[in-house]
Protein backbone atom coordinates (compact mmCIF):
# COMPACT_ATOMS: atom_id res chain seq x y z
CA UNK A 1 0.00 0.00 0.00
CA UNK A 2 1.54 3.25 -1.13
CA UNK A 3 4.71 1.57 -2.37
CA UNK A 4 6.23 1.78 -5.81
CA UNK A 5 5.15 -0.60 -8.53
CA UNK A 6 7.85 -2.97 -9.77
CA UNK A 7 9.51 -2.28 -13.11
CA UNK A 8 8.01 -4.42 -15.88
CA UNK A 9 4.55 -4.71 -14.32
CA UNK A 10 1.78 -4.31 -16.89
CA UNK A 11 -1.95 -4.01 -16.34
CA UNK A 12 -4.45 -4.61 -19.13
CA UNK A 13 -7.88 -3.23 -18.22
CA UNK A 14 -10.39 -5.44 -20.00
CA UNK A 15 -13.72 -3.89 -19.01
CA UNK A 16 -13.28 -1.73 -15.87
CA UNK A 17 -14.14 -4.72 -13.67
CA UNK A 18 -11.46 -7.07 -15.00
CA UNK A 19 -7.71 -6.42 -15.04
CA UNK A 20 -5.01 -8.77 -16.35
CA UNK A 21 -1.65 -8.34 -14.61
CA UNK A 22 1.73 -9.53 -15.94
CA UNK A 23 5.25 -8.94 -14.76
CA UNK A 24 7.89 -10.00 -12.29
CA UNK A 25 7.07 -11.95 -9.15
CA UNK A 26 5.57 -9.44 -6.72
CA UNK A 27 2.58 -8.53 -4.59
CA UNK A 28 0.23 -5.74 -5.67
CA UNK A 29 -3.09 -4.32 -4.59
CA UNK A 30 -5.78 -3.49 -7.14
CA UNK A 31 -8.78 -1.31 -6.27
CA UNK A 32 -11.71 0.00 -8.26
CA UNK A 33 -12.04 3.79 -8.35
CA UNK A 34 -14.50 5.34 -5.95
CA UNK A 35 -13.53 3.33 -2.89
CA UNK A 36 -14.17 -0.16 -4.23
CA UNK A 37 -12.88 -3.19 -2.37
CA UNK A 38 -9.13 -3.82 -2.67
CA UNK A 39 -7.91 -7.13 -4.09
CA UNK A 40 -4.42 -8.34 -3.12
CA UNK A 41 -2.62 -10.28 -5.83
CA UNK A 42 0.58 -12.33 -5.78
CA UNK A 43 2.10 -12.43 -9.26
CA UNK A 44 4.45 -15.12 -10.51
CA UNK A 45 6.94 -14.15 -13.20
CA UNK A 46 5.88 -15.21 -16.68
CA UNK A 47 2.26 -15.89 -15.73
CA UNK A 48 -0.77 -13.68 -16.31
CA UNK A 49 -3.12 -13.14 -13.40
CA UNK A 50 -6.73 -12.07 -14.05
CA UNK A 51 -8.35 -9.97 -11.33
CA UNK A 52 -12.10 -9.31 -11.12
CA UNK A 53 -12.91 -6.32 -8.91
CA UNK A 54 -15.94 -6.92 -6.67
CA UNK A 55 -18.60 -4.26 -7.12
CA UNK A 56 -17.04 -2.69 -10.22
CA UNK A 57 -19.29 -2.33 -13.26
CA UNK A 58 -17.87 -3.69 -16.51
CA UNK A 59 -18.00 -1.51 -19.58
CA UNK A 60 -18.76 -0.57 -22.22
CA UNK A 61 -21.63 0.92 -20.31
CA UNK A 62 -24.60 1.75 -22.44
CA UNK A 63 -25.95 4.19 -19.84
CA UNK A 64 -26.08 7.57 -21.58
CA UNK A 65 -26.99 9.35 -18.31
CA UNK A 66 -24.02 8.05 -16.32
CA UNK A 67 -21.91 10.94 -15.03
CA UNK A 68 -23.85 13.58 -16.97
CA UNK A 69 -24.71 17.07 -15.75
CA UNK A 70 -27.99 17.26 -13.82
CA UNK A 71 -30.32 20.07 -12.82
CA UNK A 72 -31.28 21.68 -10.55
CA UNK A 73 -27.95 22.63 -9.02
CA UNK A 74 -27.42 24.65 -5.86
CA UNK A 75 -29.28 26.15 -4.28
CA UNK A 76 -31.57 23.13 -4.29
CA UNK A 77 -35.28 23.37 -3.50
CA UNK A 78 -36.21 22.52 0.12
CA UNK A 79 -36.20 18.78 0.81
CA UNK A 80 -34.29 17.91 -2.37
CA UNK A 81 -30.79 16.46 -2.48
CA UNK A 82 -28.35 16.73 -5.40
CA UNK A 83 -29.81 14.88 -8.42
CA UNK A 84 -26.28 14.01 -9.58
CA UNK A 85 -26.48 11.15 -7.06
CA UNK A 86 -28.91 9.39 -9.42
CA UNK A 87 -26.41 9.32 -12.30
CA UNK A 88 -23.10 8.80 -10.48
CA UNK A 89 -23.04 5.01 -10.90
CA UNK A 90 -22.86 4.37 -7.15
CA UNK A 91 -25.29 2.08 -5.36
CA UNK A 92 -24.44 3.99 -2.15
CA UNK A 93 -25.85 7.38 -3.18
CA UNK A 94 -29.39 8.41 -4.08
CA UNK A 95 -31.45 11.48 -5.00
CA UNK A 96 -34.13 12.63 -2.58
CA UNK A 97 -36.79 14.37 -4.71
CA UNK A 98 -38.45 16.45 -2.01
CA UNK A 99 -41.91 17.96 -2.60
CA UNK A 100 -42.64 18.37 -6.31
CA UNK A 101 -39.24 16.87 -7.12
CA UNK A 102 -38.04 17.14 -10.70
CA UNK A 103 -34.60 16.44 -12.06
CA UNK A 104 -33.15 16.92 -15.53
CA UNK A 105 -30.21 15.08 -17.12
CA UNK A 106 -28.26 16.86 -19.87
CA UNK A 107 -26.99 14.19 -22.29
CA UNK A 108 -24.59 16.69 -23.89
CA UNK A 109 -26.12 16.53 -27.35
CA UNK A 110 -29.29 15.25 -28.97
CA UNK A 111 -29.21 11.45 -29.19
CA UNK A 112 -31.67 8.74 -30.26
CA UNK A 113 -33.47 7.53 -27.14
CA UNK A 114 -33.96 3.92 -26.08
CA UNK A 115 -35.14 2.98 -22.58
CA UNK A 116 -35.14 4.94 -19.32
CA UNK A 117 -34.94 2.91 -16.11
CA UNK A 118 -35.44 4.24 -12.58
CA UNK A 119 -34.20 2.23 -9.58
CA UNK A 120 -35.37 3.36 -6.14
CA UNK A 121 -34.42 2.51 -2.53
CA UNK A 122 -36.93 1.00 -0.12
CA UNK A 123 -39.84 3.12 1.03
CA UNK A 124 -42.94 4.35 -0.73
CA UNK A 125 -41.93 4.54 -4.38
CA UNK A 126 -43.63 7.35 -6.30
CA UNK A 127 -44.81 7.20 -9.88
CA UNK A 128 -42.81 9.57 -12.05
CA UNK A 129 -43.44 11.38 -15.32
CA UNK A 130 -40.66 11.28 -17.94
CA UNK A 131 -40.25 14.26 -20.25
CA UNK A 132 -37.80 14.91 -23.09
CA UNK A 133 -36.48 18.04 -24.79
CA UNK A 134 -34.05 18.98 -27.53
CA UNK A 135 -33.49 22.56 -26.31
CA UNK A 136 -33.98 22.41 -22.51
CA UNK A 137 -36.88 24.87 -22.71
CA UNK A 138 -39.77 22.97 -24.26
CA UNK A 139 -40.47 19.49 -22.87
CA UNK A 140 -42.87 16.85 -24.11
CA UNK A 141 -44.26 14.09 -21.94
CA UNK A 142 -42.79 10.72 -22.91
CA UNK A 143 -44.71 8.56 -20.45
CA UNK A 144 -44.96 7.49 -16.82
CA UNK A 145 -42.81 5.18 -14.74
CA UNK A 146 -44.87 3.04 -12.35
CA UNK A 147 -44.31 3.39 -8.61
CA UNK A 148 -42.15 0.26 -8.29
CA UNK A 149 -38.61 -0.24 -6.99
CA UNK A 150 -37.41 -0.67 -10.60
CA UNK A 151 -39.42 0.64 -13.52
CA UNK A 152 -38.59 1.12 -17.21
CA UNK A 153 -40.14 3.01 -20.10
CA UNK A 154 -39.36 2.73 -23.81
CA UNK A 155 -38.76 6.19 -25.28
CA UNK A 156 -39.16 7.43 -28.84
CA UNK A 157 -37.33 10.09 -30.80
CA UNK A 158 -34.25 12.16 -30.12
CA UNK A 159 -33.50 14.43 -27.16
CA UNK A 160 -30.68 16.16 -25.33
CA UNK A 161 -32.52 16.55 -22.02
CA UNK A 162 -34.45 13.90 -20.09
CA UNK A 163 -36.49 14.97 -17.06
CA UNK A 164 -38.01 12.87 -14.30
CA UNK A 165 -40.82 14.52 -12.32
CA UNK A 166 -42.14 12.79 -9.21
CA UNK A 167 -45.94 12.75 -9.33
CA UNK A 168 -48.00 13.96 -6.35
CA UNK A 169 -44.85 15.07 -4.54
CA UNK A 170 -42.47 12.82 -2.70
CA UNK A 171 -44.30 10.95 0.07
CA UNK A 172 -42.97 11.24 3.63
CA UNK A 173 -40.70 8.26 4.20
CA UNK A 174 -40.54 7.83 0.46
CA UNK A 175 -37.95 6.07 -1.60
CA UNK A 176 -34.87 7.80 -2.99
CA UNK A 177 -33.70 7.40 -6.60
CA UNK A 178 -30.49 5.33 -6.69
CA UNK A 179 -30.19 5.25 -10.47
CA UNK A 180 -31.69 6.92 -13.49
CA UNK A 181 -30.25 5.07 -16.49
CA UNK A 182 -30.86 5.74 -20.17
CA UNK A 183 -29.95 3.59 -23.15
CA UNK A 184 -29.67 4.91 -26.67
CA UNK A 185 -32.03 4.03 -29.47
CA UNK A 186 -31.10 2.56 -32.80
Amino acid sequence: AGGRLPQGLSAEVRDAATVVLRGPSCRVEVAAPGGGRTVRVTLRAGRAHTVTLPGAAPYPLDDLALGRVTFPTSPLPPGMSDPAAAVDGSAHTAWTPGPGGRMVVDLGSAVPLGTVTARWTGGRTPAARVETSTDGLTYRQAGTLAGRSTSSLRLQGTARYVALAVQNGAPHGGARLVSLALTGGR
